[in-house]
C-alpha cells in the first residue's frame, strides 16, 4: 500500500490493495481509537473479527500514518486551505478506523464541501456520533453514509438515519451457517470495490449490502 502525502496535513491513500485496489481513501487507525476498543469487547460483534487489527499490526508505517490522521481529524477543525483536494470520482472515509468524535465527522464533512467533484462514502458503527451530528447539520449532497451493523448476522435498522434525510445504506456481515439457514443473498462480492461500486454508485437503489464473513 502506497501513501500519497500532499502538501496539506492529512495523508490521502491513493493506491490500496485487496478489494480496495485503485480506490482513494482517508482513514484513521482503529488501533488507538477508544470507540473501536469498546466494540471489540462485545461478544458476537464483527469488531471481534477485525481485519484491520491484524493488517495494521505488521504495517507499522501505515498504522502510524493513520494514527496521525486520526489525531489531526479529531482534535481540531482543520482550516479549509489545509484540507486535501481529492482527484477522484469517489472516495472512502475510513478503511481501517472509525469516527473518534464529532470534530472528526465535521472535518470529513468539510472535505466533502471542498471537493464537490468527488462523491464520498463513510462506513461507521458510531451511531450516536452520527445521529447527534446530523440532527443539527445537513449532509452535503456528495456524501453517503454506510451504517455498519455491529453484530454478525443482525442487520441494524437504518430508519433513524433515513429520517435525518441522509443518503444511506446498511452493511451487514453474515456467517455461512446463517446464510444457509435463512437463505440470505450475498450481494457484496468482496473482490473489487472499483468494479462493483454497489456502495458508491449514486444511481442504484440497493439499501442492504450483505457480505460473507471471512
Amino acid at each position: 500500500m502506497k501513501l500519497k502525502k500532499p502538501c496539506n496535513l492529512l495523508s490521502v491513500t491513493t493506491r490500496m490493495t485487496g478489494k480496495m485496489t485503485n480506490m482513494t481513501a482517508i482513514s484513521s487507525s482503529m488501533r488507538n481509537n477508544p470507540n473501536c476498543a469498546k466494540l471489540r469487547n462485545i461478544k458476537g460483534s464483527i469488531c471481534q473479527k477485525c481485519y484491520s487489527n491484524t493488517a495494521l499490526s505488521y504495517r507499522e508505517k501505515v498504522n502510524n500514518c493513520y494514527i496521525r490522521n486520526g489525531n489531526l481529524l479529531s482534535t481540531s477543525i482543520i482550516p479549509k486551505e489545509q484540507l486535501p483536494f481529492i482527484n477522484a470520482t469517489f472516495a472512502r472515509f475510513e478503511t481501517h478506523g472509525d469516527l473518534i468524535n464529532t470534530t472528526h465527522l465535521q472535518n470529513f464533512m468539510n472535505i466533502c464541501k471542498k471537493n464537490p467533484q468527488c462523491f464520498f462514502v463513510l462506513w461507521s458503527k458510531q451511531y450516536k456520533i452520527l445521529l447527534d451530528y446530523f440532527q443539527n447539520n445537513k449532509p452535503p449532497k456528495n456524501f453517503r453514509l454506510v451504517v455498519s451493523s455491529l453484530m454478525i448476522n443482525k442487520q441494524i435498522n437504518i430508519k433513524r438515519f433515513e429520517e435525518l434525510n441522509l443518503d444511506c445504506k446498511v452493511f451487514t456481515v453474515y456467517d455461512k451457517t446463517y446464510i444457509t439457514d435463512n437463505s440470505i443473498e450475498i450481494n457484496c462480492g468482496g473482490k473489487s470495490c472499483l468494479d462493483c461500486q454497489l456502495c458508491y454508485n449514486k444511481g442504484n437503489k440497493v439499501k442492504e449490502v450483505k457480505e460473507l464473513l471471512k
